[in-house]
Formats: C-alpha cells, structure tokens, sequence
C-alpha cells in the first residue's frame, strides 16, 4: 500500500533505497577490500549481516548470509538495485520538474 511506510517496512533498514545501499557496499567491499570476503558471521570480519541486512528473501530477516563466491547469491542481489528512471535523469536540468519527480520517487519507493 502506497504511503504506509512504517508498516510495510520493519524499520529503514529494509527500505529500498538502504537496501541499494548495502547491496553496493557489500559488492564494493568484497571486490575492492583484500580479506574482506569471511564465510564465518560471528567473528567480527567481513559483512555484518545483523547491522546492514541484505533481504535476498524478502523475508525481513536479519543475519540472512549472503556468500559473495557463490553466483547464485550474488544474481539474488539484483532485485535490492535501484536505479535511475529516464524521468529522473531527464528532469535532473530543470529545477521545478526534479521537485515534482522527487515526490514521484518518494510515493514509488515508500510504499
């Protein structure tokens, strides 16, 4: 339902755009970060899937491992990108049309 954010959504962590957000960060680091990549969750290193979940599932669970070697894994996380629209690049030059497309995304996103 469009417009009832804090029900659809367990807390921020989970809103689209922070999953974006950890979805690059996670990939980022993987690949860029020497010994980033840890198959062992509860040691402090790597990806902490508690503080910056990724929800592959869309189950809203926290801790849900995602293992950056394994392909299947890394194909799930293209559901959590956002993207530009043509619209939002298009209406990027004009000030009055980036406000209006501004409160499009935030009706698109919040849902």
């Amino acid at each position: 339902m469009h417009g009832n954010y804090i029900n659809n959504y367990p807390s921020h962590d989970w809103h689209p755009v922070e999953q974006d957000a950890n979805k690059r960060a996670f990939m980022y680091f993987n690949e860029n970060v020497d010994g980033f990549y840890d198959k062992n969750t509860n040691d402090n290193h790597g990806w902490d899937f508690q503080e910056n979940p990724l929800n592959i599932s869309g189950s809203f669970n926290r801790g849900e491992y995602v293992d950056y070697q394994n392909n299947n894994h890394i194909l799930s996380l293209d559901k959590l990108g956002v993207s530009a629209k043509w619209y939002d690049i298009a209406g990027g030059a004009f000030i009055i049309p980036g406000i209006i497309i501004g409160f499009i995304n935030s009706y698109h996103y919040n849902n």
